[in-house]
């Protein structure tokens, strides 16, 4: 594995964990996912989650070469199935606001499209990949700016009372289309 720039604390942190995954001895995808995770939640920047994603994504080629190369296909299609789930789930959490808000978060347009673009440009998506496409007809249809999901989640976490619940037309629409893309997000992870 090669080793990555390391310009601050938070680099080190990634750097470390590209040298955990690179020697370790055996392999468990659980806890791979757990510590991507964990790495993904305490970065600072869009860079340093790519990085992070980028070691997800060497660590599970090298995987994928040692089933290959020991003829364990059915162990590499579960593994390849395993994978795509836990980078969806990764990639749909960087692009969600307000997952500790009552009734849950919103997952950003804005943010799924900046994020599949730095997918895209990276390799590790194309624009095929289902997100990538939702993040397209998302930014095509009237919704809420990552701004605005922001804001709604700030007032929801306010304790001094319910929400307003004099919204505009505008966000009525925003928010139909944010239903409609939950709905794809959960068939999504059931393929």
């Amino acid at each position: 594995m090669c080793a990555l720039p390391v310009d601050g604390p938070k680099d080190m942190s990634i750097e470390s964990l590209a040298n955990e995954l690179a020697t370790a001895k055996s392999f468990a995808l659980v806890e791979v996912a757990e510590k991507i995770q964990r790495e993904l939640d305490v970065a600072a920047s869009s860079e340093q989650r790519g990085r992070v994603l980028a070691i997800f994504n060497m660590t599970m080629d090298q995987e994928e070469r040692n089933l290959a190369a020991r003829d364990q296909e059915a162990l590499l299609e579960q593994l390849k199935k395993a994978r795509a789930q836990h980078y969806r789930t990764f990639i749909v959490k960087e692009c969600t606001v307000g997952g500790e808000s009552p009734g849950g978060g919103d997952v950003s347009v804005e943010m799924l499209m900046a994020v599949t673009n730095r997918e895209i440009a990276a390799g590790r998506m194309t624009e095929a990949h289902a997100l990538r496409r939702m993040a397209v007809e998302g930014a095509a249809a009237p919704h809420m700016s990552h701004a605005e999901l922001v804001a709604k989640h700030a007032r929801q976490a306010q304790p001094t009372g319910p929400a307003s619940s004099h919204g505009t037309d505008s966000s009525k629409l925003a928010y139909a289309f944010g239903s409609i893309v939950g709905r794809k997000l959960k068939g999504l992870f059931r393929e």
